[in-house]
């Protein structure tokens, strides 16, 4: 035998009325990154628990920012307007949005010098895009039920679940399901 000794990687295995009979997008892309995640999550029911500096301005932000997205989609949704109407429709969204969060912690005025360059790249974005595509459904969540039929397994049904920020209608045909990530 070797002097060195090298353990196998844990390897879970959970029985099969165990495993999970649901899951998200996301949750299979996390998945797939890291399986032991669901495994933790799905089958030990672990919780994450936070460290004490942890700071949640990330997600924080990633709420801020989808939330103004929503806004202004929303409010575009059937006519964009020309670009300078556009940007300060979208500053003025970020701004209410802002005011708000001010109230729960000081850090937020940090962030209106940012808002500027946002405001640019969306609406830069949105114009382009508004060319080959209108928006079509805002949040909107759907499943897809898969069976297995195995010889050699019992017949299980599993519910891959989705929820889209947008989908999009292409003017020639098709759709496009965005979702949008700020990390």
């Amino acid at each position: 035998k070797s002097a060195y000794f090298k353990p196998l990687p844990p390897a879970p295995c959970p029985p099969v009325s165990t495993r999970p009979q649901q899951l998200s997008v996301t949750a299979i892309e996390k998945w797939i990154k890291n399986p032991y995640h669901i495994y933790a999550q799905k089958i030990l029911r672990l919780k994450r628990v936070k460290s004490l500096d942890e700071d949640e301005i990330f997600s924080e932000r990633g709420t801020f920012i989808h939330a103004v997205l929503e806004k202004f989609i929303t409010q575009t949704f059937d006519h964009f307007p020309v670009r300078s109407e556009a940007i300060s429709m979208f500053k003025e969204i970020a701004k209410l949005h802002l005011l708000a969060l001010e109230t729960i912690s000081p850090n937020w005025h940090y962030w209106w010098p940012k808002i500027d360059r946002l405001a640019n790249w969306v609406v830069e974005t949105e114009e382009h895009w508004r060319g080959v595509a209108r928006p079509h459904y805002l949040e909107k969540t759907g499943s897809l039920l898969i069976h297995q039929n195995l010889d050699s397994a019992p017949a299980r049904s599993f519910t891959l679940t989705a929820k889209a920020d947008r989908i999009d209608r292409f003017r020639a045909h098709g759709y496009a399901i965005l979702d949008y990530k700020t990390g």
